[in-house]
């Protein structure tokens, strides 16, 4: 089709191009010559030499067109890394002069962290505080850098710790100040932390903002809600009757109500002492269930019961052998209808 279009409008370019197309035009048109001399005719025929113009301009720009090859998208390269200097808003670092030549690095993070939380560099795995030292002798030059989370941190710095005393050396503190010694190397440059990285660091950084005040002396965990009932049962109990859970939970549940709110049982059938935990709403139900039921009789085993202490563990993790074999007993056990006596 591009093809046909193309010899079409060469062919009516090299036509209106020749003196004598348009007399010949003019003719089979309205069927009689045309007077030259007609200034209508001479202005018919000029309209038809600029067409034949337009049409060569047209034709030779298609070409020009059809001609171009689409060059690929250049990339966008990477601005080169250079030094930049940080805001004042945005700078949370002091520097402190004056600090006596026998300060200790403990020493000095405890005195700055009375201003506020010490930023933690993930990277080196250690508290953004540094003491100044010589190269040579590896003493203090007295003077330091400490690096806070907040802004506010800094203020209260300069307001606290600037002209104050320490076993006689006057202290300055000031906004950090950092600047390029030579020229800037990006081969030095830090390695940029992808997203994950940074937003693991925010998680850590907002934990260390989530300040809560200290347990008072007689608040009580929430763990001592919780009651451990040992020697309530043998695992191979289970193994034999595996109903049996549900009997010893309903048991269980009849028995402890009395004593309050339960919020949750739990049956450790794997652990060898015969484990119980039983989750009250409130700590004095808690206790009045160990005051009733310590060193009770219970299904013929002496139960012992106490607080759980929020940290140990009883459940036990059976091998694939015994999970298997635990299995088979409970298909066993399925079709022979749960009665105990039809099994060896």
């Amino acid at each position: 089709m591009k093809q046909m279009r193309s010899i079409r409008s060469g062919l009516q370019t090299w036509c209106l191009s020749d003196p004598a197309y348009p007399k010949w035009y003019y003719k089979q048109l309205y069927g009689v010559d045309p007077d030259e001399t007609d200034e209508k005719y001479k202005e018919w025929a000029a309209n038809m030499v600029s067409q034949s113009s337009g049409a060569e301009n047209s034709s030779e720009s298609q070409k020009e067109e059809e001609g171009k090859t689409k060059e690929p998208p250049t990339k966008k390269k990477k601005p080169e890394p250079t030094w930049f200097e940080q805001t004042e808003e945005h700078n949370t670092s002091v520097y402190v002069q004056g600090l006596p030549d026998d300060i200790t690095e403990d020493e000095f993070k405890d005195m700055m962290s009375k201003c506020g939380i010490i930023a933690y560099d993930y990277d080196k795995k250690k508290l953004k505080l540094k003491l100044y030292t010589d190269k040579k002798t590896g003493q203090t030059k007295g003077d330091g850098l400490c690096t806070y989370i907040k802004r506010e941190s800094v203020d209260l710095a300069m307001q606290l710790i600037d002209e104050s005393t320490l076993r006689g050396s006057k202290m300055e503190v000031q906004l950090a100040e950092f600047k390029l010694k030579g020229e800037f190397d990006p081969k030095l440059r830090r390695k940029p932390k992808n997203n994950k990285a940074k937003r693991r660091e925010k998680e850590k950084q907002a934990k260390l903002l989530d300040w809560r005040p200290d347990k008072l002396p007689d608040e009580r965990h929430v763990s001592e809600k919780t009651v451990v009932l040992k020697n309530l049962f043998d695992p191979a109990e289970f193994d034999k009757n595996p109903a049996a859970i549900q009997e010893v939970r309903a048991d269980m549940r009849q028995e402890c109500s009395k004593y309050g709110e339960i919020k949750k049982i739990t049956i450790y059938d794997r652990n060898a002492e015969g484990v119980i935990t039983v989750t009250f709403k409130e700590f004095e139900e808690a206790d009045l269930c160990i005051s009733s039921l310590n060193h009770r009789w219970f299904g013929g085993r002496r139960v012992m019961a106490s607080n759980w202490n929020g940290k140990e563990k009883y459940e036990v993790k059976e091998t694939a052998e015994q999970e298997a074999e635990r299995l088979r007993k409970w298909d066993e056990y399925l079709e022979s209808g749960g009665d105990d006596d039809s099994k060896s």
